[in-house]
């Protein structure tokens, strides 16, 4: 046994003899061997709990504990001498175990556990043995059994318990008397749950727990695992939930109610936090001062828990709030800016209040009044609008239905210009106040044809002879009656204003004109000169003046000379135009006129005696017609027309249509901005100087068509999020391009057919205008959009983590669907490019790695076709592209026959490429004109660094030797070893060669070629794999060999070796000699005739046909001949 064994006797003897005290004589006595190591009496070992088991006629177990070395035992009972009974004990069993189970601190054999819980009970007991757990002192089945340092798991218990624990060794089935150990089960604890009062976000919290009874006091609370308040709310350790919740909804929560002896209940609670209590603010429509205002309800409160109550203050005088309807009525009476406050108030006592504006103004009108009536082809005297009253201002003002050639300037209510039309114009005037009310006034003008004096011929008259009377015809034009005024009548002659006859008789001869003057009823007049001749003895004869041009000096002309009466004669003139004179010597009219019309000079000759004779000449000023150039401008444009031939002075000048019927413009600049041209237009100027009207002259607007849209080659582009875009396009032979950020207006932002966007980090539409080499721009911007998506997920470093893709040209059946899945982390992920077959239109996407590449490496992209690769010919009309930046490295069309080229199965494969030179990126491209190929699927692209030159690699050795694998990196990277496809563990962590340890077996190392990248290790995923051929050892066993003897012929084979790779020759080892005599084959024979006795050892190297060896010792004796 072990020292620390138990001898555990089971017996039971009568109550009676127990009472006697017989286990006083039943002793024990334990022995190793035959010498008695242990000696102990049975009543010395009998606890209280035996006891009371043998009391009760029951068997009972007593250990025996002898603490060294036994191998059996003896058990005597000695007669008790004063009993006169029959004594007896029943030996039932006597068994061997390990010591009991004893409770070494911590463990303890006194367990108190939560209710409703499982109690884990521990024992001690010597390693190697097991504890066996029952819930019986005795008989009974186990429970479970542990190893020594293991636990046991009651089941839940509600009440106290007591269970029972032996040990044994393992594989044994005798057990030790079993040890009690008791389970405490604490109070039970109540926490129930429950729904609390609403919370309302942004508004203080507080609410005290139920307490939790039962259980030993006291308590503390906490939020269970895996539960949270709403945010904002913390529970304190004695229950109570306070704070200032900040995002409503409907909380579901368990609180841990924890009692002084560490048992916990969790209750489940639910909390409905509302959103914050909000009432809208807002503006209130205007009100207009005693007039009924519209009924306004204010919006009813949200968040918070109702019901909820209602307040207002500061409302306009004449406006009251119901509270119960939440609505504003009455009459206001004062103007004003009003701030109405409206607070509620929530069941919770939580409020807030909202202001709501409302502006009360007095009533909007615009006054009346009379505006001067005007005349067809005459400056109309501007009229000025009354201002509005009432209302908010500032106000603004339009006009409708004005007489043709007036307008409306809104900024000074002022109407003026040159009517066109005769007529009765009622014109409308709206003012529109600040807050868009509107009130519209009719006021009336009246225009009328001008004012004109018919021609009439008057009758000459005879000097002192009786005129017959005259009449002047009637004048037209105007409004109202007429008046009439005549002057210049010669002495003898009146004018009858109410007939217009002129009557009398004339007391002078000589050439008169008689003006008439005719007013109308709105003081408007109108003047004719009329020639009447009256002969005498003075004649002074008329004559035919030419025409003169104002600024042009007017050729001399001579006037008439005088006839008759008596010399000598003096001469005036009266009538000349501003800028002539008149020479009264010489009768010489001459000067610059400055002012165009017609003159009606007076000429009077007076003789010697006084006798005078008048004649009136008409002397025609006329203006020259304008120059103005002729003009291109571009198609949608407005031409700017300038007369160059301005002459000192007033004029008024006019630009008329392409009908010369009415004026467009008038003004004295004689500077005109046309309306848009979109057609050659001829356009016509005048000009006025007094009352003269030059010719009109022809102006010519020719236009240049808009530039030609550009073609934007790109199309939209998709990318990924901080990356930039190349956007191309292509324009029209002499024209320009410009890239704008917006529709229309906006900066440039490029001036070149290919712009790269600056880095995006959210979707942004660029226009492409186009200008022509006359200046004329495109009718409008051509759109492209770059559309920015997340990047999709951490990808290797040697994977394209960005993108931009583009179908360019019309396609209604394109698309792009999976946008980003090819930069994603996922390599089963794809982005589809699908084009309608036969569009002309094309897809492209752009793989961009996160690491520029270098001309040695290769890239390889993994490609799909939807439809499947049946006829691998398709693949002809796939583009590769490798570019650094917006510069083509190279590009490649696939080539369906390409060793490049790996099928992956299904419609998926692998096209791998040489970079060829410094790259960044990648570009896979297709067009729609096949037919056998419309969708293209693209999984992603990776960079492929250049395998090293293997210097030792794939080799063959002999089985317990080691290999040596060295290569020669490309320039920029580096390689580490490994021992499998995955591993993560470098076999060579300082670089350079890799020798194996010693090997076996075959065995398969991996090269994985590597390139530092600021400052971390990316490396291609595909390890290249060396595989070092292990040669099978080869068994060859040393012995003893036969004896040899001196002078006998001696013929010994060595074992044959086995393993390997047969056949072997075998050749003494460095070093090692035969007995003098004898020698060794290749094939292992040992020979010849021993000529000296010896004890000799030696070694022999056994070689197969891979040169592998092995080596084995032998022993041979030589012993002296016989005699």
């Amino acid at each position: 046994s072990n020292p620390t064994d138990n001898v555990n006797l089971r017996l039971r003897t009568s109550p009676a003899l127990l009472n006697l005290k017989l286990f006083d004589n039943l002793r024990v006595i334990a022995y190793n061997g035959s010498t008695p190591v242990y000696s102990a009496a049975a009543s010395s070992l009998l606890g209280l709990d035996l006891i009371g088991l043998l009391n009760n006629g029951q068997a009972v177990t007593v250990p025996f504990a002898p603490g060294v070395a036994f191998d059996r035992v003896s058990i005597r009972l000695s007669t008790l001498v004063s009993a006169n009974v029959t004594q007896f004990v029943e030996i039932f069993d006597v068994s061997r175990s390990p010591a009991f189970p004893t409770f070494t601190a911590p463990i303890s054999n006194t367990v108190n556990v939560c209710y409703n819980t499982s109690a884990n009970l521990q024992a001690t007991t010597a390693a190697g043995n097991q504890l066996v757990w029952y819930d019986v002192a005795d008989g009974g089945s186990a429970l479970g059994t542990v190893n020594f340092n293991g636990s046991f798991a009651t089941p839940v218990l509600v009440a106290g318990k007591t269970y029972y624990v032996a040990s044994k060794k393992t594989g044994c089935t005798a057990e030790s008397v079993r040890v009690p150990v008791s389970v405490t089960v604490n109070p039970q604890i109540t926490f129930a749950g429950a729904a609390l009062t609403n919370a309302t976000s942004g508004s203080d919290y507080n609410r005290q727990l139920t307490a939790a009874t039962g259980g030993t006091v006291s308590f503390t609370y906490a939020v269970a695992a895996g539960s949270t308040l709403p945010a904002g709310l913390t529970l304190s350790s004695t229950g109570d939930i306070a704070g200032k919740p900040t995002v409503a909804g409907n909380y579901n929560f368990s609180i841990v109610a924890t009692d002084a002896k560490g048992c916990s209940v969790t209750a489940a609670y639910t909390l409905i936090v509302t959103g914050p209590l909000t009432l809208t603010p807002g503006t209130l429509p205007d009100g207009i001062t005693n007039v009924v205002y519209p009924v306004q309800t204010i919006p009813g409160a949200t968040g918070g828990t109702g019901p909820y109550t209602y307040t207002a203050i500061d409302l306009p005088a004449g406006l009251s709030f119901n509270e119960s309807t939440r609505e504003i009525t009455g009459t206001p009476t004062v103007p004003g800016n009003n701030t109405i406050r409206v607070t509620v108030i929530d069941a919770n006592g939580n409020s807030i209040t909202s202001n709501y504006t409302i502006k009360i103004t007095d009533p909007f009108v615009l006054p009346p009044a009379t505006l001067a009536n005007g005349t067809t082809g005459i400056s109309y005297t501007p009229q000025i609008i009354p201002v509005a009253m009432g209302g908010t201002v500032p106000y603004t003002y339009s006009a409708t239905g004005l007489p043709p050639g007036l307008t409306f300037t809104p900024g000074t209510r002022t109407i003026a210009g040159t009517p066109t039309l005769a007529g009765t114009y009622p014109v409308a005037v709206t003012a529109t106040d600040a807050d868009g009310k509107i009130v519209t006034t009719i006021y009336s003008i009246t225009v009328v044809d001008p004012l004109v004096l018919p021609s009439t011929t008057l009758a000459d008259g005879t000097e002192k002879v009786i005129y017959p009377t005259q009449t002047i015809l009637p004048a037209t034009g105007g409004s109202g009656s007429y008046t009439y005024v005549a002057s210049n009548l010669p002495n003898g002659l009146t004018f009858n204003a109410a007939t217009r006859e002129i009557a009398g008789t004339p007391a002078q001869a000589g050439n008169y004109s008689i003006l008439i003057t005719v007013t109308d009823g709105a003081g408007s007049t109108a003047s004719r000169l009329y020639p009447l001749k009256v002969t005498g003895t003075l004649t002074l004869p008329s004559a035919t003046l030419a025409d003169g041009t104002v600024g042009t000096a007017y050729p001399t002309r001579t006037l008439p000379a005088v006839t008759g009466g008596t010399p000598a004669y003096t001469y005036a003139v009266t009538g000349l135009p501003q800028g002539m004179s008149f020479n009264t010597t010489t009768r010489e009219i001459s000067g610059t006129p400055e002012v165009g019309g017609t003159y009606g000079m007076s000429l009077t000759a007076t003789d010697a005696v006084g006798n005078s004779a008048t004649t009136t000449y008409t002397l025609n000023v006329n203006v020259s017609a304008p120059i103005v150039a002729s003009t291109t401008v571009c198609s949608g444009s407005v031409a700017t027309l300038s007369v160059s031939n301005i002459q000192p002075g007033v004029y008024t000048y006019r630009l008329y249509g392409p009908t010369g019927s009415t004026p467009l413009q008038t003004n004295n600049s004689g500077t005109f901005t046309t309306p848009v041209v979109t057609a050659q237009t001829t356009y016509y100027v005048d000009v006025i100087s007094g009352t003269a009207t030059s010719t009109k002259t022809a102006v010519v607007v020719s236009v240049n068509p808009p530039a030609s849209l550009p073609v934007v080659a790109s199309g939209n582009i998709v990318i990924n999020t901080g990356q930039t875009a190349t956007l191309s396009a292509t324009i029209d032979a002499g024209n320009t391009i410009t890239w704008y950020d917006a529709p229309t207006g906006g900066t440039a932002v490029s001036t070149s057919t290919t712009f790269t966007t600056p880095a995006l980090t959210a979707t942004k539409i660029y226009y492409a205008q186009t200008t022509s080499a006359a200046g004329c721009v495109s009718a409008s911007r051509v759109q492209v959009t770059v559309t920015v998506i997340p990047l999709s997920g951490t990808t290797a470093c040697n994977v394209a983590g960005g993108q931009n893709t583009a179908i360019t040209g019309i396609c209604i059946a394109c698309g792009i669907t999976g946008l980003g899945n090819s930069t994603d982390a996922d390599p089963n992920n794809f982005t589809r490019l699908t084009l309608g077959v036969g569009v002309g239109a094309a897809g492209a996407q752009q793989l961009i790695f996160q690491n520029p590449g270098v001309a040695t490496d290769s890239i390889r992209l993994n490609l799909g076709l939807p439809g499947g690769l049946a006829d691998v010919s398709v693949l002809n009309n796939i583009t590769v592209r490798v570019l650094n930046g917006t510069t083509e490295v190279k590009s490649v069309q696939i080539n369906g026959g390409l060793l490049s080229l790996t099928l992956l199965g299904g419609g998926r494969f692998a096209y791998t490429l040489a970079a060829g030179g410094v790259y960044d990126r990648v570009q896979v491209s297709f067009g729609g004109t096949v037919a056998a190929l419309n969708s293209l699927d693209i999984y992603g692209a990776t960079q492929i660094y250049p395998n090293p030159t293997i210097v030792s690699g794939a080799q063959s050795i002999c089985a317990g030797n080691t290999a040596t694998l060295s290569v020669t990196p490309v320039a920029g990277t580096t390689v580490s070893y490994f021992d499998s496809p995955i591993s993560a563990t470098v076999l060579n962590p300082g670089g350079g060669d890799f020798t194996t340890p010693v090997l076996s077996t075959t065995t398969t190392y991996y090269i994985q070629v590597n390139r530092l990248i600021n400052g971390s290790v990316c490396s291609n995923a595909t390890r290249i794999p060396v595989t070092i051929t292990v040669n099978p050892a080869i068994v060859f066993n040393g012995t003893t060999l036969t004896n040899a003897s001196i002078s006998y012929p001696y013929n010994q084979q060595l074992p044959v070796a086995t393993g390997g790779t047969p056949g072997f020759t075998y050749a003494l080892a460095a070093g090692s000699t035969l007995p003098a005599g004898l020698a060794l084959s290749n094939s292992g024979a040992i020979t010849g005739t021993p000529t000296i006795a010896s004890n000799s050892t030696f070694s022999v190297i056994a070689t197969d046909t891979k040169n592998c060896t092995t080596t084995a010792t032998f022993n041979l004796t030589v012993t002296p001949a016989l005699a």
